[in-house]
């Protein structure tokens, strides 16, 4: 892919074009105004009636057509785009976020029960309280509204989860009707390009968001019409799930996969999500990918899929996109929708971004802004240009 390549002019123009448009489409700006608007809860099992309402708008500013958009793919609970026939190549990124149950109960703080890892700094270690919300459905309103504001801390003897209340409802607490999300305030460190705030997984659907608009914009201007994108992104709810075994994990992408048509299964699916940087690292600027997820517990990418993506996507710095191993940098990748996803399909591979604290363990979710503009920019390229490098074949 080098720009000076062996290729046939309309080819050479066809990439020249592309690169044009992801690098002028896909800005920090354009990232950064994404990730605000996705800064609102949404609880696992709730996505439906939060974040679903949010991407349709998104979706339709940018011009995707209603008729490319449906809020419960295959009678699911999970949005997608482009998704209204079959596609050679998913991209998948989960659409919840770690999430709480409250005991019933009209004390002002109590033990509440993770639908999510519960991750907390360890022994030995100061044990921080992190800005909540309690959302309660409404069902006359079909929405989720705020009940109460407070904090998430962990008990220093049992290690669970707790929940103090600033404000409540005079009725009290209810497991069926509420859920309990971190709630950070969002901030951007000019200087030094961080970013912190609710990113599992409002990151990775910005950096989604992007490249579709990117592949908007290349198709009106290639004159194509937007259906003949052959790339579908799906938003899966219910992706978190608690640690001890993966089938707690990824269960509405289990759904998805199971209800998925044999003629529609894609030929790769690619998993979008934070990759953990190790020990004190900050993230980097950079778009990763792995090759295994959880050490084994998750999918194994087989060697002749991962040699293609890894070949096209380290040509991509020709084209100003900085992408490594995850493997390299280094940082650990842990399961996600890929999980769920593995068992129909066998060819899943992980491009995501670098993040620290993802579930707010020792500090707010930290992102680097540039890492998710290369992200936005490797996945755009790879919907714009698999066709022509036999990615999804």
């Amino acid at each position: 892919m080098e720009p000076n390549a062996a290729l046939s002019n309309p080819e050479l123009e066809q990439r020249l074009q592309t690169a044009e448009v992801i690098n002028r489409v896909i800005t920090t700006k354009q990232v950064i105004e994404y990730l605000k608007e996705l800064q609102d809860p949404a609880p696992t099992t709730g996505v439906l009636h939060t974040r679903t309402l949010k991407l349709q708008q998104l979706l339709t500013d940018m011009g995707v057509p209603a008729d490319q958009f449906t809020p419960r793919l295959f009678e699911t609970r999970s949005p997608a785009a482009f998704i209204n026939s079959p596609k050679r190549l998913w991209f998948s990124a989960h659409s919840d976020q770690p999430t709480y149950i409250p005991p019933l109960t009209s004390d002002s703080s109590f033990s509440i029960m993770p639908i999510c890892a519960h991750r907390h700094p360890g022994a030995g270690s100061p044990y921080p309280e992190w800005p909540a919300v309690v959302l309660r459905f409404d069902p006359k309103q079909h929405r989720f509204t705020v009940i109460s504001t407070g904090t998430i801390g962990t008990d220093e003897e049992t290690l669970k989860p707790y929940y103090t209340a600033d404000t409540k409802p005079k009725t009290g607490f209810m497991p069926g009707y509420d859920r309990i999300t971190y709630a950070p305030v969002f901030s951007v460190d000019q200087r030094t390009g961080l970013a912190r705030g609710n990113m599992d997984n409002a990151a990775g659907i910005a950096a989604s968001l992007a490249a579709i608009h990117a592949l908007v914009v290349l198709t009106q201007q290639r004159g194509d019409p937007i259906s003949q994108i052959d790339a579908g992104w799906i938003f899966p709810d219910e992706e978190e799930g608690l640690p001890e075994d993966p089938a707690f994990f990824a269960r509405e992408a289990r759904r998805i996969i199971h209800r998925t048509p044999l003629s529609w299964l894609p030929g790769v699916i690619i998993d979008i999500d934070g990759h953990d940087t190790i020990g004190d690292e900050y993230p980097g600027p950079h778009a990763v990918y792995g090759a295994t997820v959880s050490g084994g517990k998750g999918p194994i990418v087989p060697s002749d899929v991962y040699t293609r993506f890894d070949e096209f996507l380290q040509q991509l710095a020709s084209y100003g996109v900085s992408v490594s191993q995850t493997e390299a940098i280094p940082a650990s990748l842990s399961r996600s929708d890929d999980v769920g996803l593995m068992e129909v399909h066998d060819q899943i591979m992980s491009v995501g971004y670098l993040i620290r604290d993802p579930h707010h363990n020792r500090d707010i979710a930290t992102v680097h802004i540039e890492g998710l503009v290369h992200t936005a920019k490797a996945l755009a390229w790879i919907a714009a240009e698999m066709v022509l490098d036999g990615i999804a074949s």
